[in-house]
């Protein structure tokens, strides 16, 4: 599995803010160059809801729709904490399994750890 996308899960998106595409990293505008410590936050953003059920009391809104206040306007420059949060253990967990699939039958990570 490439390492960039198990840092930046977001990078299953494209950028809209620079146009990066699906699996490369953001760049630069000014410069041109690619941003190696982080994406910009529209792409997380982007991600989040393209990927997760907003659990915030009386949002709840679907993935690939934004987040909304209590009298129903779209928030359009943020997502609920609850919403990122869920989002993010949500890529935790699944990365975890995705390891554990790739141990060798009759292995596991405790093979390594002997107790006494």
């Amino acid at each position: 599995m490439n390492r960039r996308r198990l840092r930046f899960p977001q990078m299953a998106v494209r950028c809209s803010w620079c146009k990066a595409l699906v699996g490369e990293l953001c760049v630069n505008p000014s410069t041109g160059r690619a941003k190696r410590d982080e994406t910009h936050d529209t792409r997380l953003r982007t991600w989040v809801i393209d990927t997760t059920t907003c659990t915030e009391t009386g949002c709840e809104a679907a993935p690939g729709s934004p987040c909304t206040t209590n009298t129903g306007t779209a928030l359009t420059t943020h997502v609920h904490p609850a919403r990122d949060d869920a989002a993010h253990r949500a890529y935790a967990a699944q990365h975890t399994h995705d390891q554990q699939l790739s141990l060798p039958v009759g292995t596991s990570r405790l093979d390594d750890h002997h107790t006494r």
